[in-house]
C-alpha cells in the first residue's frame, strides 16, 4: 500500500537495555523486501547502555526518549 501511494515506510527499531535482537531485525527487513528505510539505534553509544536512561529493559525514561527521538529525527532529516 505504501508503494502504491508513494509513501516511504520507515521501520524504527528502538533501543533495549539488553542486547539487540539482530535476528528479529533481519527477519523484518526480509519481510519488507527492501522497500522501506530502516533505523536502528547506535548500540555503541554509551547512553543506550546506561541504565539511568531506562525505566525497565524495554522502556526508555524521558531522558532516553529525548535522545532516541533526536537520533530518529536526524536520520529522517538525512534521508529527505
Amino acid at each position: 500500500m505504501c508503494c502504491k501511494n508513494q509513501i516511504t515506510l520507515v521501520l524504527v527499531f528502538p533501543p533495549k537495555f539488553k542486547l539487540r535482537n539482530l535476528a528479529f531485525e533481519e527477519r523484518i527487513k526480509n519481510l519488507t523486501e527492501s522497500k522501506a528505510l530502516y533505523f536502528s539505534y547506535d548500540d555503541q553509544n554509551p547512553a543506550y547502555r546506561n541504565k539511568l536512561f531506562y525505566e525497565d529493559a524495554s522502556h526508555l525514561r524521558t531522558n532516553g526518549a529525548l535522545l532516541f527521538s533526536l537520533d530518529v529525527a536526524n536520520f529522517l532529516r538525512a534521508k529527505h
